[in-house]
């Protein structure tokens, strides 16, 4: 991850936290920071075919940490969705659960990024490890996906 950033000219490190930063509460805490500046990322099942079947695609919805993602808003946007298992997870965005970052998705995984994030000088997101978290910026976390903001938030 932090070879990633780097190539990419990010201006910020990766942070090794000593406990693990698994929920946004866990990282707050870590950080000393608030809640709603961690940019949390909830995974879906995007089933494309209503059929369940192998091969659907990952929808990683990166949110104020807190804030839920309202589902039926997600669905209208995108389709149907399910929940993602840890083995969907990894092998859809390339990262195991608690560490997947918005940075140096699987290929195919589509990234979306909610307003609750808009207005913050900076957030903190996952860097690929439930021990690693990076800076980042709404700007920023717009640049890996469409540069469209998502409202899927209650």
């Amino acid at each position: 991850m932090a070879r990633l950033l780097a190539e990419g000219h990010y201006p910020w490190q990766v942070r090794l936290l000593p406990d693990t930063a698994r929920s946004a509460p866990e990282a707050a805490a870590a950080l000393g920071c608030e809640v709603d500046e961690i940019a949390k990322s909830i995974v879906f099942r995007l089933d494309g075919n209503g059929d369940g079947a192998e091969g659907d695609t990952a929808v990683v919805v990166v949110v104020s940490g807190s804030t839920r993602v309202d589902e039926s808003r997600l669905v209208e946007l995108v389709g149907p969705i399910g929940r993602a298992d840890a083995a969907f997870v990894k092998e859809a965005t390339g990262y195991s659960i608690g560490g997947v970052s918005p940075f140096g998705l699987v290929a195919g995984a589509r990234l979306l990024v909610d307003r609750s994030l808009d207005g913050l000088a900076q957030c903190f997101c996952a860097a690929g490890h439930p021990h690693a978290v990076v800076q980042t910026t709404f700007a920023h976390l717009l640049e890996q996906s469409d540069h469209v903001p998502i409202d899927v938030t209650s």
